[in-house]
């Protein structure tokens, strides 16, 4: 499972290198994907990008002061993908399908009590 920076970087980085081809990315522009609070430094993000892959979700073949020349690889997309289908299946029971299962478990309820109270 990816950290909230490393899932940024990952999304960002699938959208920059669609064809598979390698991109020179600036380490400045990772950066700025980040939310204040997590508070990154150059270094950190040369770890995120190293762990990232290690896991076999990127390809760098080289990485400079301040870029990094990379690709993304086929697993990377698998990801998110995934994590789409896990979404859906815990969205079944959104605000709309509770309030439907409830009025219809009412009003068996009420059906029920109705069909007991004239036997």
């Amino acid at each position: 499972m990816l950290d909230l920076p490393s899932r940024l970087i990952l999304k960002y980085l699938i959208k920059e290198c669609k064809d598979g081809s390698y991109k020179i990315i600036e380490k400045n522009d990772l950066l700025c994907l980040l939310p204040a609070k997590s508070k990154v430094s150059k270094e950190q993000l040369d770890k995120i990008m190293y762990k990232l892959e290690q896991q076999d979700l990127i390809s760098l073949r080289y990485d400079d002061d301040d870029v990094f020349c990379l690709c993304t690889l086929a697993k990377s997309g698998q990801i998110f993908e995934e994590n789409k289908k896990s979404e859906r299946k815990s969205s079944f029971l959104s605000p709309l399908n509770f309030l439907i299962i409830f009025l219809l478990t009412f009003s068996a309820s009420i059906l029920a009590g109705l069909v007991l109270s004239i036997i």
